[in-house]
């Protein structure tokens, strides 16, 4: 991953080797049914999938700059538990972890904490926020 300023000039290049993840079938019932919910896909839809995921799906810093890259790669067993690349300051990997956050769900470091829009059993949407504590 190749990191840039406004000006387009290279601030940092992001190394690391990774294993391609594979679009089964089961989800891509799940990317179906989060755009056309419910319903049919219309006939004039035509829905073509890679055979992989892309290499990730979200990139974000915390107030150390810390940089958290959101892989495909999910927890055994946990359906919503989506493993997260940790790099430090200056591109040093870190850490792998894995977070109850799945693609395209809206979250937020801030103040050694993680923001995450979830919902409940019943649908209801709520904030969860959780402590973070680094050693």
């Amino acid at each position: 991953m190749k990191i840039k300023n406004s000006e387009g000039k290279l601030i940092k290049k992001i190394i690391k080797e990774y294993k391609p993840i594979e679009i089964l079938e089961e989800d891509k019932k799940l990317i179906i049914k989060e755009i056309f919910g419910n319903e049919r896909i219309p006939p004039s839809e035509k829905i073509e999938f890679p055979k992989y995921f892309p290499v990730f799906w979200s990139i974000s810093i915390d107030e150390d700059r810390r940089i958290f890259v959101g892989t495909y790669e999910k927890e055994k067993d946990k359906k919503n538990h989506y493993y997260f690349d940790v790099f430090d300051r200056k591109g040093i990997y870190i850490a792998k972890i894995p977070l109850k956050i799945k693609p395209r769900q809206w979250f937020l470091w801030k103040n050694n904490k993680l923001y995450v829009a979830d919902e409940t059993e019943e649908g209801f949407p709520v904030i969860k926020c959780y402590k973070v504590i680094w050693h």
